[in-house]
């Protein structure tokens, strides 16, 4: 019989050595021209995205965006500028977006952050713990959900994140110049392992589930990120 600390180590080593090998194939086909929404990026092209993810204007302009002819979303750490980053890989339930060279960020069809790389501190791995309630594409109703956090840089290893749904509205939102119907989702979460409460918000067109902008908390001692997105996928 495995004990529990010696399985939740091979767990762990098992997401490490997943992750590191889709990162590690998506880091040659970048370098190569080849990792992108369509496949076929060439090197001009990644070659503007690194110089777009660092430039200085707080937002992505309506030209810069449409230089880009990719999926694409913006990203900001608190208040700082807002970085261009496009769709590295997308297996159906989480896509993988690059901003430049180091920076990746996993994100869920849903709008949930699981994982980072390459900023000063990362959310290693973020799962659903138990039964989620989908909060984010109910209709009404006050909805929770149950995740297991790991953050590599604590320590901390299946630390459970509760979240509940507080509150909720049908609001426009303007994107890229754009006006956009979406419905506001306000979740409070609370970690009790890190001591840690916190509070994330997302904007989700009611029709179709896609998140068009959020503000989410992934790591205790870091400001909340800001991904809003550019151009979807098709």
């Amino acid at each position: 019989m495995i004990s529990c600390n010696r399985s939740n180590k091979m767990k762990r080593a098992l997401r490490t050595s997943a992750y590191r090998t889709l990162l590690a194939a998506c880091g040659v086909a970048v370098l190569l021209g080849g990792c992108s929404s369509g496949g076929n990026t060439d090197v001009r092209s990644l070659l503007a995205i690194g110089r777009l993810a660092f430039a200085p204007p707080q937002r992505v302009t309506i030209k810069q965006a449409a230089a880009i002819p990719y999926a694409t979303i913006g990203v900001r750490i608190g208040g700082g500028a807002q970085a261009i980053a496009t769709l590295a890989t997308d297996d159906g339930a989480i896509r993988l977006w690059a901003s430049g060279q180091d920076v990746m960020i996993a994100i869920a069809k849903g709008g949930q952050i699981q994982r980072t790389v390459g900023l000063a501190h990362n959310l290693s791995w973020l799962m659903p713990a138990g039964r989620q309630d989908a909060f984010l594409s109910a209709p009404s109703g006050r909805r929770r959900s149950v995740w297991s956090a790991d953050f590599a840089d604590l320590a901390v290893y299946s630390a459970t994140i509760q979240c509940d749904e507080i509150l909720s509205a049908n609001v426009q939102i303007r994107t890229l110049g754009n006006l956009v119907a979406t419905r506001r989702t306000t979740v409070r979460c609370v970690a009790p392992q890190l001591n840690w409460s916190f509070q994330n918000t997302y904007w989700t067109d009611p029709q179709t589930g896609q998140v068009w902008r959020s503000i989410q908390h992934i790591h205790p001692k870091m400001a909340p990120l800001e991904v809003e997105t550019l151009r979807p996928p098709s």
